[in-house]
């Protein structure tokens, strides 16, 4: 019996946004207005979201997009030296994967606080976290 093949659908394009316009920052239905052109994959903050929160100690990811950076605050759960090399290894493959964005990436210790009451900055999104 033979095995459904199916057939490889490439990820969209990234797409030039325009000054003023509306971007869909991820898919629940979160928007953010720019105020120079960006260009962004639509599912960057789920990837990010993904690859991070792969490691085991990691509690809560945000991020932020500003003036072109996304900054990215990763609170672990053990601020382990291991916990934190496994942390920056999926950092340089985001970086490694994405063009025309600059990045700013944290990690903190939690110390078993919940992260969400961890930081106070406006536009801080909750892209992951560890239930």
């Amino acid at each position: 019996m033979a095995s459904a093949a199916f057939p490889y659908v490439p990820p969209p394009e990234p797409r030039q946004w325009h000054a003023g316009e509306v971007i869909p920052v991820s898919s629940t239905t979160v928007f953010t207005k720019v105020s120079e052109p960006v260009t962004l994959q639509p599912s960057l903050k789920d990837m990010i979201a993904f690859e991070i929160g792969g490691v085991p100690e990691v509690a809560a990811v945000f991020t932020k997009m500003e003036d072109r950076i996304l900054h990215v605050w990763t609170v672990l759960r053990d601020g382990s030296r291991a916990a934190r090399r496994a942390v920056y290894a999926r950092e340089q493959m985001i970086v490694d994967r994405t063009e025309h964005l600059d990045f700013d990436f944290n990690v903190v210790n939690g110390g078993g606080v919940d992260p969400r009451s961890m930081f106070s900055e406006d536009g801080l999104e909750l892209a992951f976290i560890r239930e």
